[in-house]
């Protein structure tokens, strides 16, 4: 289990959810707080101005530090919200992958400082197969 991440808060939260994403033997993708991942990810775009493209998919390297605009613009409204003050959780799903997104308060309002993929369909780390997905089932639904 790889977590990241150093202040108390976030630590307790990924420690909660590092032992949710070990139910059902699924394999699971962390990423930390600054934008990398546990697995390197090369030539990821991280600048989030270029990435409005209808094709745009997104990936474990510029997920970080999206605002939710951002994030429902790439994978659509998420199937469920919890709030856990001051952080919200939100999940996506999609055949056979469970994404779980960590949204806390920054400077210009909420932006996703932690995420995980669980997934019995891929092997390895799950992330960015799952975002892939997810997007696309996305696009699918908007006519793209």
């Amino acid at each position: 289990m790889r977590l990241g991440g150093g202040i108390g808060a976030f630590l307790r939260m990924a420690t909660a959810a590092a032992a949710l994403s070990t139910l059902g033997g699924c394999a699971a993708s962390h990423l930390r707080p600054g934008g990398t991942a546990a697995t390197a990810i090369p030539n990821a775009p991280t600048d989030l101005a270029t990435t409005t493209s209808a094709a745009f998919t997104p990936t474990a390297g510029n997920l970080m530090g999206a605002d939710p605009a951002k994030l429902e613009q790439w994978l659509g409204k998420p199937g469920l919200v919890r709030v856990d003050d001051p952080a919200q959780v939100w999940q996506y799903r999609d055949q056979g992958c469970v994404v779980d997104v960590y949204l806390y308060p920054s400077a210009d309002g909420m932006a996703v400082s932690h995420a995980e993929a669980r997934s019995q369909k891929y092997a390895g780390d799950p992330m960015n197969p799952c975002l892939a997905l997810l997007s696309q089932s996305r696009r699918k639904a908007i006519g793209s």
